[in-house]
């Protein structure tokens, strides 16, 4: 179960560090700040984003046939940027490229590294 954690987390950290280098406006000071970004992003996500999916996007979900959930995974990075020393995301556009980058990149890493059985 840690194993699982660890790597989600280690997975997310390094996504997020190489898609500073690639997206304008996605700054991260450090090596660490990406380690915290990664912790606060899964909390922020296991936390906040349930409540605005139920809240508020499902009728704009059917209706903008999932493009709404980036625009939810978007606030939550804004809002980890927030809480995150180190970790900045200037503008709208920055944040919907890392929602974008996030869910493409780590989700495959994640389904090929993280859901190994033990």
């Amino acid at each position: 179960m840690y194993r699982k954690f660890i790597a989600t987390w280690l997975i997310t950290a390094l996504v997020v560090l190489i898609a500073a280098n690639f997206i304008p406006g996605l700054i991260v000071a450090n090596g660490n700040a990406g380690l915290y970004a990664a912790l606060f992003l899964g909390l922020v996500t296991a936390i906040f984003r349930p409540m605005l999916l139920i809240f508020t996007s499902f009728p704009l979900t059917l209706v903008t046939f999932s493009f709404f959930v980036f625009i939810v995974n978007s606030a939550t990075i804004w809002l980890t940027s927030v809480l995150t020393p180190g970790f900045q995301v200037r503008g709208f556009a920055s944040a919907l490229m890392t929602s974008i980058i996030l869910g493409l990149v780590a989700s495959g890493l994640n389904s090929k590294f993280a859901n190994q059985d033990d």
